[in-house]
């Protein structure tokens, strides 16, 4: 994990996460180096590697469990170093989540100050990724986006979301690490007051920041995690970075100017859905990212199930566009040489025309909105008022009126349930389809009670 509270130089571009390795300080690293009271310190983990702490395997004593202490370098023992270590503890301290590291114990008087955490057995998020299918990387990281949206929703903006800082347990479960650079956030509106983010908006690690960090306009929100989780899936995918340079300055160039190259230029391999998915969270303007956390993992669960991702990237859009008016042009050059008249021409270009002025962003809307629970609910009042006015309304209808105040919501709930059948929406289909064939013997029923074709009990 990268501890580093100011990340100013540009990490090594051939680096497997982008962190700022440092060479060992004159601390020596021998596993009894440290004494804790109550651990017995087995070995410091990933020695030499870390601007800011130094993080131990050890034994809980008392309950005979094997946990992971972090404590801080002597030359981080200052005032500010200090002020990021208990931030980094008590930002941890109060997410409690399957798939965030929980923290046992904080002992800020203790020279040098550490925490109690849980040790994860694993590995970094990069490694056990590695050689792995892009379903799989999916998985793991759908789940390491809703204990994302879990911290934002407490609050917290974690700032530094990278490959080594999300561990991977031999059981393929993702532990969010490292609350180092972590702020207490509050939305707009809310029970605080405006949107708010303590601290300074330029720490991290390069490849990582937002385009909004580097041009440290306003502070950190959530979306600036959510560009992190995008570039650290575009790592995963690809083996690179979405930008690569060889200064600071020249990589806050490419991220503020420039457009991403597609992964699947790097991996053939990679569905393009899942393509989708990485470039929306890495746009440049914050508001076309997917606005939380949240989103993201909804749509790499949609994909991870096999449904459709609605979502479309403004890479698409831009590219489509260009893609459309080129045609548009070749088709006016046929009219300007004579090769076709002015209603062909015509004829042609209304279809492009009518691509050009679409308006894409009913995608993100109908990714956004809860299509599938809102029509669950709909059919459930439809049927629940249905059923208390069948009683009353019923005895008044005609023979054909009955026919069809029955057989209308039996074929309109077996429609949409087969209607979300092929969209692979397994839950909602069964729903409707379960209403619809209970409906149909009832149905029949009537048809043939209506036409006489069955005795009608009431009139014997």
């Amino acid at each position: 994990m990268s501890d580093t509270p100011d990340s100013g130089e540009l990490p090594t571009v051939s680096g497997p996460d982008g962190n700022r390795t440092e060479p060992k300080d004159r601390e020596s690293t021998r596993a009894g180096a440290q004494s804790f009271p109550g651990l017995e310190v087995l070995e410091e983990i990933a020695p030499g590697t870390g601007g800011m702490g130094r993080v131990y395997k050890a034994r809980d004593i008392s309950l005979d469990r094997i946990v992971a202490v972090k404590t801080m370098r002597q030359h981080m023992l200052t005032p500010e170093g200090l002020s990021f270590f208990e931030r980094e503890a008590r930002a941890a301290a109060r997410l409690d989540d399957p798939n965030i590291v929980k923290i046992y114990r904080f002992e800020p008087d203790h020279a040098p100050p550490y925490y109690v955490m849980q040790f994860v057995e694993g590995k970094p998020l990069e490694m056990a990724c590695r050689g792995r299918s892009p379903a799989f990387v999916a998985q793991v990281m759908e789940k390491a986006a809703r204990a994302l949206a879990y911290a934002h929703g407490k609050g917290i903006i974690h700032r530094d979301i990278k490959p080594s800082n999300i561990l991977v347990d031999y059981q393929n479960e993702p532990h969010l690490a490292d609350f180092g650079l972590a702020q207490n956030w509050r939305p707009a509106g809310g029970a605080g007051g405006d949107q708010e983010a303590s601290g300074s908006p330029a720490m991290g690690t390069p490849f990582f920041l937002a385009p909004e960090l580097h041009l440290g306009d306003g502070p950190a929100t959530p979306a600036v995690d959510v560009y992190a989780f995008g570039v650290t899936l575009y790592r995963l995918l690809t083996e690179r970075y979405p930008f690569m340079a060889n200064s600071r300055e020249e990589l806050k160039q490419a991220i503020l100017t420039r457009d991403p190259p597609l992964p699947q230029e790097f991996n053939p391999a990679i569905p393009e859905p899942l393509q989708r998915i990485c470039l929306k969270a890495i746009e440049r303007n914050p508001e076309a990212r997917y606005q939380s956390a949240q989103a993201l993992a909804d749509d790499l669960r949609r994909f991870c199930e096999g449904r459709e991702v609605f979502v479309r990237p403004t890479r698409y859009e831009t590219e489509l566009r260009g893609k459309l008016q080129n045609h548009a042009t070749t088709i006016r050059l046929w009219r300007e040489h004579h090769l076709i008249d002015v209603p062909e021409m015509d004829g042609l270009l209304r279809p492009y025309q009518k691509l050009m002025q679409a308006e894409f962003p009913w995608h993100d809307l109908a990714r956004r909105f809860p299509w599938e629970t809102a029509a669950l609910r709909v059919g459930g009042w439809l049927v629940l008022v249905g059923s208390i006015l069948w009683f009353y309304y019923w005895p008044r209808l005609h023979s054909h009126d009955r026919i069809l105040a029955i057989g209308i919501p039996t074929l309109v709930l077996s429609g949409v349930g087969w209607f979300f059948h092929r969209r692979k929406s397994r839950s909602t289909a069964f729903a409707f389809l379960s209403v619809g064939a209970l409906l149909l013997p009832l149905f029949l029923g009537v048809l043939l009670t209506e036409y006489h074709l069955l005795r009608n009990p009431q009139s014997g």
